[in-house]
């Protein structure tokens, strides 16, 4: 991976993140995005997607702008809404 990045050297780097149920769980998502960022020393944008619950709805918006570093790095926001089966 290390040297996939070094010789394609992405603007963006997409992380995955399984399911965000309360505000809190975000953190070491937020903590690895700004990692992903200070490792490679052309910079890539950390972005990441998720899937949430219920309990976190009302303020998901401001999960996702907290989903990516540096945080300055762009204001969109895409949410597919699936309902439950």
């Amino acid at each position: 991976m290390d040297s996939l990045m070094l010789s394609h050297q992405p603007v963006w780097a997409l992380n995955l993140i399984h399911y965000i149920e309360k505000p809190g769980s975000l953190r070491t998502f937020a903590t690895s995005y700004k990692q992903i960022y200070a490792d490679h020393s052309w910079h890539p944008i950390a972005v990441g997607a998720f899937g949430y619950g219920l309990g976190v709805r009302d303020i998901l918006f401001e999960l996702a702008r907290r989903a990516r570093f540096p945080q300055a790095s762009g204001d969109y926001v895409v949410v597919i809404d699936v309902p439950p089966s």
